[in-house]
């Protein structure tokens, strides 16, 4: 329970379960409809959250799971991660090798903005608009926790 009286789900083992519901919904799946989806594969020298076949689109993803919010600004990470960084700099490779790289951010707190927190992990909030610079898709995805229930919510959530 926050601060403000809402749950939070912190355990980051849900948020392979919640994407693999997501991309399998296409009505609320930032990709539509999907041919294809492999969790875990190796790009480079990581292995990357999801790749996804769209038609001919080849889509390599990695999820973050945020749940920090101040003043409904939510924030990623909460302590400093060097695999994060690692992550965005392989999306970044693809991205500039011509495929299509995205971050979902699974936001568990009620905000209506993300930031990366740079006073934790200066490199990561780097990192982070070096690939929204290359074209890296970023997809907030607000959704809450109630009762022992995960919700979805349309909410559009500005990344400044």
């Amino acid at each position: 329970l926050s601060d403000t009286g809402e749950d939070v789900l912190i355990n980051s083992s849900f948020h392979r379960k919640i994407t693999d519901i997501i991309f399998n919904d296409p009505e609320i799946s930032p990709f539509g409809k999907v041919d294809y989806i492999k969790a875990e594969k190796r790009y480079g020298d990581s292995r990357l959250d999801y790749y996804i076949e769209k038609g001919s689109e080849k889509i390599w993803i990695e999820t973050k799971g945020v749940s920090l919010s101040i003043d409904n600004c939510a924030y990623f990470p909460d302590a400093p991660s060097i695999r994060a960084v690692k992550h965005l700099n392989e999306l970044i490779k693809i991205k500039k090798s011509g495929g299509r790289a995205a971050v979902i951010l699974i936001i568990m707190r009620d905000s209506n903005e993300f930031k990366p927190k740079a006073d934790t992990d200066q490199l990561f909030s780097k990192t982070f608009y070096d690939a929204v610079k290359e074209g890296v898709e970023i997809y907030p995805i607000q959704l809450s926790f109630r009762n022992g229930t995960i919700y979805w919510s349309n909410k559009q959530i500005v990344i400044s």
